[in-house]
């Protein structure tokens, strides 16, 4: 009688597949929004332990982004800007072209480096938009 033999590896990998790799964070997703505007580029930093912690986070595209984070609670940073035309054009240096844009920062330090944003991060909370407002004057 003929008898197959499976390797030990072809049974585990893709037990590993259907049940899931977990590595205890969550798939957050989220829109950022300025005055009911969407910023065309950014970064959102996800900031544990009172400012103190790991940070988990990175670049947005047209207000979108996408982080792995564990469960927790976190301070939030969120900066924003987009590029601007010169009224003169700067030239290039070492003969490169001419410098004809400049970063305009458009998310206020209130939502950046002075963030006071706070949310609560669990597997049942996987979506969380930010509706930033100009600081009042």
């Amino acid at each position: 009688m003929y008898r197959l033999q499976v390797p030990f590896i072809l049974l585990v990998v893709p037990v590993a597949f259907i049940t899931g790799c977990s590595d205890g964070k969550v798939e957050v997703t989220g829109l950022i929004r300025y005055e009911e505007r969407i910023p065309e580029e950014g970064t959102i930093a996800f900031i544990g332990d009172n400012g103190a912690g790991t940070t988990y986070g990175g670049p947005y595209v047209k207000g979108k982004y996408k982080v792995r984070i564990p469960e927790g609670t976190f301070r939030v940073r969120i900066t924003g800007r987009r590029m601007v035309p010169l009224d003169t054009p700067i030239p290039g240096s070492l003969g490169g072209s001419p410098i004809t844009k400049r970063e305009e920062k458009i998310i206020p330090d209130v939502y950046g480096l002075h963030s006071i944003l706070q949310v609560e991060i669990d597997k049942s909370t996987r979506k969380h938009d930010f509706d930033l407002k100009a600081p009042k004057k």
